[in-house]
């Protein structure tokens, strides 16, 4: 993701999930954000925001990450991410 000056942004993800919630870890320019992030269970695409989020003039990197300790069997599918 590519952002013309530092600040703090909203990260906007389209996503869907099937009969269950889903969990993931995201980080930012490698530093952990959220170690939890709830994504409800949807059945049709959906949107959840972070705020608040540091990025710095530039490309920066974006990375949703499963949880390795968390058992899980959920389905989460990502279809778009948008930087506001």
């Amino acid at each position: 993701m590519k952002v013309s000056c530092d600040g703090n942004y909203r990260l906007i993800f389209r996503y869907m999930t099937h009969d269950q919630n889903a969990s993931r870890r995201i980080h930012v320019n490698g530093r952990m954000i959220a170690q939890d992030q709830k994504f409800p269970k949807s059945g049709n695409w959906n949107e959840i925001e972070i705020s608040n989020v540091w990025l710095k003039a530039g490309e920066n990197s974006v990375s949703v990450i499963l949880n390795p300790s968390a058992i899980t069997v959920d389905s989460l599918k990502l279809d778009e991410l948008s930087i506001h």
